[in-house]
């Protein structure tokens, strides 16, 4: 905003000066007063830095305005009126083509609006009025329809753009330079586009825009596991303390979870393999010395039911177990 400030007042051109003004007049009053003081504020700071740099600047700048009737940028542009009136009269409604009116051939209009009206008729400038106005519209209806500070702040903003551009039409031919041309129409795009998607979601937060209409509160979600019952099946196995097993294939489980910790690769046939065969060892042998025992003890009490003797039953030896 200040090298456009500088440029302008440097520049000494009226149609820069003029811009600057009607962005002025569209932005102060939607401003806060804070925002207003300080801008009044600044803009008296500046213009004395200006003075002091440039002797005379602020008085030249005075003169633009002060005698138009006898400046001859004024009367040379009234000039136009006259050759601008004879194409006119010819082609009133639709022009002689855009594009048609050489400056070189017929010399310069230093007014769109009146380049329009020569090349376009009347219903070319009533479109191009229409279609500047339409861009007004559609940023003062995103302002009305928005609750973001942001997003109305930039829609006050795109009318202070337009109305830059409205008024500078009337002072030089803006369709004559490229740049001019396409940032009117990109300006424009800019509004519908935004209209259109505030008016789909009224409470929608532009992206790359912080959210100014509540503070942001950071809200966490703690699982208890199996303490609440209607915690998920998952967030219950994440939530549960995981206690150490007790056997030793469990233990290097156990440790070979833990970060920074590599677990050993075992062969299939490892520690389990050997305890599930040492334990079917110990039952199949179990199994012998109980089966050995009653057949033992069949044996001798039939002998002894046998020889009618009761008192001489003796038990066979046991077998020590190898569990």
């Amino acid at each position: 905003l200040l090298a456009v400030s500088i440029g302008a007042m440097v520049s000494l051109s009226r149609s820069a000066i003029l811009g600057l003004m009607a962005a002025g007049i569209i932005l102060l009053p939607s401003w806060p007063v804070r925002r207003r003081w300080q801008t009044l504020g600044v803009g008296v700071v500046f213009l004395g830095a200006m003075r002091l740099m440039i002797p005379g600047l602020i008085g030249t700048l005075f003169s633009l305005f002060n005698n138009l009737s006898g400046d001859p940028s004024i009367q040379h542009r009234t000039e136009d009126y006259a050759r601008a009136e004879i194409q006119i009269a010819i082609h009133p409604w639709l022009g002689r083509g855009f594009g048609t009116y050489l400056p070189d051939k017929y010399g310069p209009l230093d007014n769109q609006y009146l380049g329009t009206l020569v090349e376009n008729g009347i219903i070319g400038l009533s479109m191009l009025i229409l279609l500047l106005l339409a861009g007004v519209y559609a940023a003062m209806r995103t302002r009305m329809a928005s609750k973001d500070l942001a997003v109305r702040d930039l829609s006050q903003t795109l009318i202070a753009c337009l109305s830059v551009i409205i008024v500078a039409d009337a002072t030089y031919d803006a369709f004559g330079f490229i740049m001019a041309t396409g940032l009117c129409f990109l300006l424009l795009g800019i509004c519908g586009a935004l209209w259109r998607t505030i008016r789909a979601d009224p409470d929608q937060v532009m992206p790359m825009m912080p959210d100014r209409r509540k503070p942001k509160v950071r809200t966490e979600t703690v699982h208890t596991g199996a303490r609440s019952g209607s915690a998920r099946p998952g967030a219950a196995r994440s939530g549960a303390k995981s206690r150490p097993a007790k056997s030793g294939t469990g233990a290097k489980s156990a440790v070979a979870g833990k970060p920074g910790q590599t677990a050993r690769a075992r062969p299939a046939g490892g520690r389990s393999a050997a305890a599930s065969s040492s334990s079917a060892k110990a039952s199949s042998s179990g199994n012998a010395s109980g089966s050995a025992k009653s057949s033992g003890t069949t044996r001798s009490s039939s002998s002894a039911k046998s020889s009618g003797t009761t008192k001489n039953r003796t038990d066979p030896p046991r077998r020590r177990g190898t569990s």
